[in-house]
Protein backbone atom coordinates (compact mmCIF):
# COMPACT_ATOMS: atom_id res chain seq x y z
CA UNK A 1 0.00 0.00 0.00
CA UNK A 2 1.79 3.49 -0.96
CA UNK A 3 1.59 6.01 1.57
CA UNK A 4 2.93 9.52 1.64
CA UNK A 5 6.40 10.62 2.42
CA UNK A 6 7.03 11.04 5.82
CA UNK A 7 4.66 8.36 6.76
CA UNK A 8 5.99 5.07 7.88
CA UNK A 9 3.93 2.19 6.36
CA UNK A 10 1.25 0.81 9.32
CA UNK A 11 1.01 -3.48 9.68
CA UNK A 12 -1.91 -5.31 8.33
CA UNK A 13 -4.13 -6.15 10.84
CA UNK A 14 -3.79 -9.31 12.41
CA UNK A 15 -5.97 -12.10 10.25
CA UNK A 16 -8.06 -15.01 11.82
CA UNK A 17 -6.39 -17.67 9.60
CA UNK A 18 -2.74 -16.66 10.39
CA UNK A 19 -2.64 -19.21 13.04
CA UNK A 20 -5.06 -21.90 11.34
CA UNK A 21 -2.53 -22.42 8.24
CA UNK A 22 -0.38 -24.20 10.52
CA UNK A 23 -1.25 -27.74 10.12
CA UNK A 24 -2.02 -27.24 6.54
CA UNK A 25 -0.84 -31.26 5.71
CA UNK A 26 -3.69 -31.96 8.17
CA UNK A 27 -0.81 -34.06 9.95
CA UNK A 28 -0.67 -35.55 13.82
CA UNK A 29 1.18 -33.55 16.25
CA UNK A 30 4.06 -35.44 17.75
CA UNK A 31 3.52 -37.96 19.96
CA UNK A 32 0.35 -38.67 19.12
CA UNK A 33 -0.01 -42.04 17.39
CA UNK A 34 3.51 -42.74 18.05
CA UNK A 35 3.83 -43.49 21.69
CA UNK A 36 1.57 -46.30 23.50
CA UNK A 37 -0.51 -47.09 26.92
CA UNK A 38 -0.07 -50.78 28.34
CA UNK A 39 -2.62 -52.42 30.52
CA UNK A 40 -0.55 -53.38 33.98
CA UNK A 41 -2.72 -56.14 34.41
CA UNK A 42 -4.01 -57.65 30.88
CA UNK A 43 -1.23 -55.97 28.70
CA UNK A 44 -3.64 -54.76 26.65
CA UNK A 45 -2.22 -51.40 24.47
CA UNK A 46 -3.94 -48.28 23.09
CA UNK A 47 -2.37 -45.69 20.89
CA UNK A 48 -1.46 -42.50 22.75
CA UNK A 49 -3.95 -39.36 21.85
CA UNK A 50 -2.95 -36.24 22.17
CA UNK A 51 -6.63 -34.75 22.30
CA UNK A 52 -6.23 -31.83 20.14
CA UNK A 53 -8.85 -30.39 18.21
CA UNK A 54 -6.34 -29.56 15.30
CA UNK A 55 -5.45 -33.32 14.90
CA UNK A 56 -6.75 -35.50 12.33
CA UNK A 57 -6.61 -38.28 14.65
CA UNK A 58 -7.98 -37.27 17.67
CA UNK A 59 -10.67 -34.73 16.54
CA UNK A 60 -13.63 -37.00 15.12
CA UNK A 61 -12.92 -39.09 18.67
CA UNK A 62 -13.71 -35.55 20.34
CA UNK A 63 -16.62 -34.73 17.74
CA UNK A 64 -18.24 -37.84 18.88
CA UNK A 65 -17.73 -37.10 22.76
CA UNK A 66 -19.19 -34.15 22.49
CA UNK A 67 -21.86 -35.11 20.34
CA UNK A 68 -23.06 -37.93 22.75
CA UNK A 69 -22.48 -35.38 25.47
CA UNK A 70 -24.95 -32.87 23.86
CA UNK A 71 -27.62 -35.72 23.95
CA UNK A 72 -28.20 -35.56 27.46
CA UNK A 73 -29.14 -31.73 27.28
CA UNK A 74 -32.69 -30.99 26.52
CA UNK A 75 -32.08 -28.82 23.54
CA UNK A 76 -35.25 -26.86 22.62
CA UNK A 77 -33.82 -24.05 19.86
CA UNK A 78 -30.98 -23.08 17.53
CA UNK A 79 -30.29 -19.48 17.87
CA UNK A 80 -27.31 -17.46 15.84
CA UNK A 81 -26.09 -14.20 17.21
CA UNK A 82 -23.91 -12.26 14.58
CA UNK A 83 -21.51 -9.51 15.00
CA UNK A 84 -20.22 -10.44 18.32
CA UNK A 85 -17.06 -8.64 17.77
CA UNK A 86 -13.61 -9.31 16.05
CA UNK A 87 -11.94 -11.37 18.69
CA UNK A 88 -12.89 -14.10 21.01
CA UNK A 89 -12.41 -12.24 24.10
CA UNK A 90 -15.05 -9.78 22.92
CA UNK A 91 -17.43 -12.31 21.77
CA UNK A 92 -17.43 -14.37 24.83
CA UNK A 93 -18.00 -10.78 26.82
CA UNK A 94 -20.93 -9.58 24.61
CA UNK A 95 -22.43 -13.19 25.02
CA UNK A 96 -21.84 -13.55 28.94
CA UNK A 97 -23.08 -9.59 29.27
CA UNK A 98 -26.33 -10.55 26.74
CA UNK A 99 -27.30 -13.65 28.93
CA UNK A 100 -26.90 -11.82 32.69
CA UNK A 101 -29.80 -9.41 30.96
CA UNK A 102 -31.98 -11.52 30.03
CA UNK A 103 -31.78 -13.51 33.36
CA UNK A 104 -32.37 -10.11 35.24
CA UNK A 105 -35.24 -9.53 33.46
CA UNK A 106 -34.06 -6.42 30.49
CA UNK A 107 -35.72 -9.09 27.53
CA UNK A 108 -39.30 -7.56 26.03
CA UNK A 109 -41.41 -4.80 27.43
CA UNK A 110 -41.91 -4.24 30.82
CA UNK A 111 -43.50 -5.86 33.52
CA UNK A 112 -39.81 -7.04 33.34
CA UNK A 113 -39.65 -11.11 34.50
CA UNK A 114 -36.29 -12.92 34.78
CA UNK A 115 -36.30 -15.57 31.92
CA UNK A 116 -34.57 -19.67 31.48
CA UNK A 117 -31.84 -19.07 29.34
CA UNK A 118 -29.29 -22.10 29.55
CA UNK A 119 -27.42 -22.43 26.57
CA UNK A 120 -24.43 -24.10 24.51
CA UNK A 121 -22.73 -21.80 22.14
CA UNK A 122 -19.72 -22.48 19.33
CA UNK A 123 -18.07 -19.38 18.83
CA UNK A 124 -17.33 -19.12 14.49
CA UNK A 125 -14.75 -16.74 13.26
CA UNK A 126 -14.77 -14.97 9.36
CA UNK A 127 -13.31 -12.24 8.04
CA UNK A 128 -13.98 -9.30 8.14
CA UNK A 129 -17.22 -10.20 9.77
CA UNK A 130 -15.38 -11.29 12.77
CA UNK A 131 -17.12 -13.46 15.38
CA UNK A 132 -20.84 -15.17 15.26
CA UNK A 133 -22.14 -17.88 17.94
CA UNK A 134 -24.98 -20.75 17.30
CA UNK A 135 -26.45 -21.70 20.69
CA UNK A 136 -28.26 -24.55 21.45
CA UNK A 137 -30.81 -23.66 23.86
CA UNK A 138 -33.27 -24.18 26.18
CA UNK A 139 -35.69 -22.97 28.56
CA UNK A 140 -38.31 -19.83 28.18
CA UNK A 141 -38.82 -19.37 24.43
CA UNK A 142 -37.58 -15.41 23.69
CA UNK A 143 -38.58 -13.99 20.87
CA UNK A 144 -36.01 -13.30 18.02
CA UNK A 145 -37.06 -9.49 17.97
CA UNK A 146 -36.84 -9.00 21.25
CA UNK A 147 -33.60 -10.45 21.90
CA UNK A 148 -32.25 -8.94 18.80
CA UNK A 149 -33.27 -5.34 20.40
CA UNK A 150 -31.39 -6.70 23.37
CA UNK A 151 -28.20 -7.46 21.43
CA UNK A 152 -28.37 -4.20 20.05
CA UNK A 153 -27.77 -2.57 23.78
CA UNK A 154 -24.55 -4.15 24.31
CA UNK A 155 -22.68 -3.65 20.37
CA UNK A 156 -23.78 -7.01 19.40
CA UNK A 157 -25.28 -7.90 16.23
CA UNK A 158 -28.95 -9.67 16.15
CA UNK A 159 -30.50 -12.94 15.85
CA UNK A 160 -30.28 -14.24 12.41
CA UNK A 161 -31.40 -17.82 13.17
CA UNK A 162 -34.14 -18.76 15.68
CA UNK A 163 -35.84 -22.39 14.82
CA UNK A 164 -37.61 -24.99 17.40
CA UNK A 165 -35.00 -28.06 17.40
CA UNK A 166 -36.36 -31.15 17.07
CA UNK A 167 -33.47 -33.77 17.51
CA UNK A 168 -33.58 -37.05 14.84
CA UNK A 169 -33.06 -40.55 16.26
CA UNK A 170 -29.34 -40.41 14.87
CA UNK A 171 -26.70 -38.07 15.94
CA UNK A 172 -27.09 -36.07 12.52
CA UNK A 173 -28.40 -32.89 13.57
CA UNK A 174 -26.17 -32.69 16.84
CA UNK A 175 -22.88 -33.89 14.99
CA UNK A 176 -23.03 -31.30 12.16
CA UNK A 177 -22.80 -28.50 14.52
CA UNK A 178 -20.15 -30.09 16.79
CA UNK A 179 -18.04 -30.90 13.24
CA UNK A 180 -18.72 -27.26 11.57
CA UNK A 181 -17.54 -25.34 14.50
CA UNK A 182 -15.39 -27.56 16.81
CA UNK A 183 -12.94 -28.96 14.40
CA UNK A 184 -10.19 -26.92 12.87
CA UNK A 185 -9.48 -29.54 10.39
CA UNK A 186 -12.80 -30.49 9.08
CA UNK A 187 -11.70 -27.90 5.67
CA UNK A 188 -7.95 -27.46 4.58
CA UNK A 189 -8.77 -23.86 3.43
CA UNK A 190 -11.48 -22.89 5.60
CA UNK A 191 -9.77 -23.70 9.03
CA UNK A 192 -12.39 -22.59 12.34
CA UNK A 193 -10.95 -21.94 15.13
CA UNK A 194 -11.27 -24.90 17.31
CA UNK A 195 -13.51 -25.51 20.73
CA UNK A 196 -14.33 -22.29 21.25
CA UNK A 197 -17.26 -23.23 23.15
CA UNK A 198 -19.51 -21.78 26.32
CA UNK A 199 -21.91 -23.65 28.36
CA UNK A 200 -24.42 -22.20 31.25
CA UNK A 201 -23.39 -24.25 34.56
CA UNK A 202 -27.40 -25.93 34.25
CA UNK A 203 -27.38 -27.05 30.77
CA UNK A 204 -27.25 -30.59 31.44
CA UNK A 205 -29.68 -29.81 33.88
CA UNK A 206 -27.88 -29.58 37.28
CA UNK A 207 -25.29 -32.16 35.76
CA UNK A 208 -21.22 -31.45 36.14
CA UNK A 209 -19.64 -32.29 32.66
CA UNK A 210 -17.47 -33.93 34.59
CA UNK A 211 -19.85 -36.18 36.06
CA UNK A 212 -21.78 -36.64 32.97
CA UNK A 213 -18.49 -38.15 31.22
CA UNK A 214 -17.83 -40.27 33.77
CA UNK A 215 -21.14 -41.81 33.23
CA UNK A 216 -21.11 -42.34 29.93
CA UNK A 217 -17.33 -43.33 29.88
CA UNK A 218 -16.25 -44.77 33.22
CA UNK A 219 -12.50 -44.40 34.02
CA UNK A 220 -10.36 -46.92 34.30
CA UNK A 221 -9.88 -48.52 37.90
CA UNK A 222 -5.74 -48.73 37.65
CA UNK A 223 -3.76 -46.37 36.08
CA UNK A 224 -1.86 -47.27 32.52
CA UNK A 225 1.48 -47.43 31.51
CA UNK A 226 3.24 -45.14 29.14
CA UNK A 227 5.13 -46.87 26.69
CA UNK A 228 7.65 -44.08 24.57
CA UNK A 229 9.35 -46.56 21.79
CA UNK A 230 10.58 -43.55 20.10
CA UNK A 231 12.18 -42.24 23.06
CA UNK A 232 13.39 -45.78 24.39
CA UNK A 233 15.15 -46.36 20.86
CA UNK A 234 16.72 -42.96 20.55
CA UNK A 235 18.14 -43.62 24.18
CA UNK A 236 19.25 -46.85 23.65
CA UNK A 237 20.87 -45.73 20.57
CA UNK A 238 22.63 -42.75 22.81
CA UNK A 239 24.07 -45.43 24.97
CA UNK A 240 25.24 -47.87 22.09
CA UNK A 241 27.39 -44.65 20.34
CA UNK A 242 28.52 -43.56 23.64
CA UNK A 243 29.89 -47.19 24.69
CA UNK A 244 31.55 -47.01 20.84
CA UNK A 245 33.34 -43.76 21.80
CA UNK A 246 34.53 -44.93 24.60
CA UNK A 247 35.97 -47.62 23.12
CA UNK A 248 37.72 -45.80 20.81
CA UNK A 249 39.43 -43.74 23.15
CA UNK A 250 40.78 -46.34 24.78
CA UNK A 251 41.66 -47.98 21.89
CA UNK A 252 43.38 -44.64 21.13
CA UNK A 253 45.03 -43.90 24.52
CA UNK A 254 46.39 -48.03 24.00
CA UNK A 255 48.34 -46.57 20.78
CA UNK A 256 49.59 -43.40 22.47
CA UNK A 257 50.03 -43.63 26.11
CA UNK A 258 53.20 -45.49 27.48
CA UNK A 259 52.34 -48.51 29.63
CA UNK A 260 52.61 -46.79 33.38
CA UNK A 261 49.83 -44.44 32.50
CA UNK A 262 48.10 -46.97 31.18
CA UNK A 263 48.12 -48.25 34.45
CA UNK A 264 47.38 -45.35 36.61
CA UNK A 265 44.11 -44.92 34.59
CA UNK A 266 42.95 -48.15 34.76
CA UNK A 267 42.58 -48.92 31.15
CA UNK A 268 44.95 -52.28 31.46
CA UNK A 269 46.14 -54.04 35.03
CA UNK A 270 49.57 -55.68 35.90
CA UNK A 271 49.63 -59.24 34.95
CA UNK A 272 49.43 -61.81 38.00
CA UNK A 273 52.30 -62.91 40.06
Amino acid sequence: MPTQRGQTPQAPPPSLEIGRRNNAHNSPPYPCGTWLWRSPSTGEIRPFRCGSWRCPRCSPHLVHRWTALLAYAPIQRHLIFTALGHTPELARRRLQHITQAIRRGELGPLPRRPHIHEYFAALEGHEPAGYHAHLLQWGHYLPHHDLSALAARYHAGRITWARAYTPRPTEGDLRRYVVRHLIATIHPHQHKPGRRVRYTRNFWQGRSLRDLADYLWPPDPEPWELLKPDLDARAAWQAQWWEGQQALHEDRLLRTLPEHDLLRRGIIFPAPD
